[in-house]
């Protein structure tokens, strides 16, 4: 049986666990990052059929900034944003973190969750 290995950013330690658990209920794999050199080191560790980013701003190094790492090291990983609903505007550029496979907004229902991965993992298996 292929293994459904998700990475997942998030720097709230306490969404992280949730959205963890919500995807290790489910049967996926996960591998956590609370910051851009762990995603870094993971994805050069091991290969990832999906990845989860909290929200596109964050922090110093948000995950708009995440995005655009995973899209350059490893650009076949399909991406999810969660995100505020208020955060997706004109002032974000259309070639930049706005490219995400689907955008999610919080706060996020579990099933919703789980049906945008399992789209997105059915599409890449096509």
């Amino acid at each position: 049986m292929e293994q459904k290995k998700i990475l997942l950013f998030a720097d709230d330690p306490d969404l992280l666990f949730a959205y963890k658990t919500i995807l290790t209920d489910n049967g996926y794999t996960v591998s956590t990052a609370t910051n851009a050199s762990e995603v870094e080191t993971l994805l050069q560790l091991s290969s990832y059929k999906l990845a989860l980013i909290d929200s596109i701003k964050e922090s110093k190094y948000g995950g708009c900034d995440v995005f655009k790492n995973i899209k350059k090291i490893k650009p076949e990983i399909p991406v999810i944003s969660l995100i505020l609903c208020n955060i997706i505007t004109t002032d974000i550029p259309e070639d930049d973190c706005s490219q995400a496979d689907i955008f999610i907004e919080k706060p996020v229902i579990a099933k919703e969750l789980t049906e945008a991965i399992n789209y997105l993992l059915s599409k890449a298996v096509e």
